[in-house]
């Protein structure tokens, strides 16, 4: 938590988000004081969000290695190690 009174900046780590959750969070631990005006999402499964790369309001299309990770095959460094993706059987 930073800053004082009604400014303040909460960082939240989710490993699985529901509709509202973090609305919710800041609501209970606020008493109802504070509410979320902004939320940024830095981070999808294993795909970092780099602002930088990519400005806001801007796309590109997933590489292979990217899609096979969230289709949970293996990528090729998991094949070359002879292991499966995260999760998969």
């Amino acid at each position: 938590v930073a800053g004082e009174g009604a400014d303040r900046t909460y960082l939240v780590t989710l490993c699985e988000g529901k509709r509202h959750q973090v609305k919710c969070m800041v609501n209970a631990v606020s008493g109802g004081a504070n509410r979320v005006v902004a939320l940024h999402r830095s981070r999808v499964g294993g795909l970092v969000l780099d602002e930088a790369a990519l400005p806001a309001g801007a796309w590109r299309l997933l590489t292979e290695e990217e899609v096979r990770r969230f289709d949970g095959a293996p990528t090729a460094a998991e094949e070359r190690r002879g292991g499966t993706a995260a999760g998969a059987a």
